[in-house]
């Protein structure tokens, strides 16, 4: 997302949010960057409770 935003010509986080990068023809890689953060931030969860299970600290 942070490259996309770099080489967008007239594109500044400043006065921009990221979601701007949301719109027109290169959308496609906020929708695909949400995506796999998700992806990612559900595989480490799972890792987490994988190892913490039954053992101290588990919830």
């Amino acid at each position: 997302m942070w490259a996309d935003g770099a080489i967008r010509p007239g594109y500044s986080l400043w006065p921009h949010g990221a979601s701007q990068l949301g719109t027109g023809e290169r959308a496609w890689l906020l929708t695909a960057d949400f995506v796999l953060g998700g992806l990612l931030l559900t595989a480490f969860a799972m890792g987490v409770r994988r190892v913490l299970r039954g053992g101290r600290g588990a919830a």
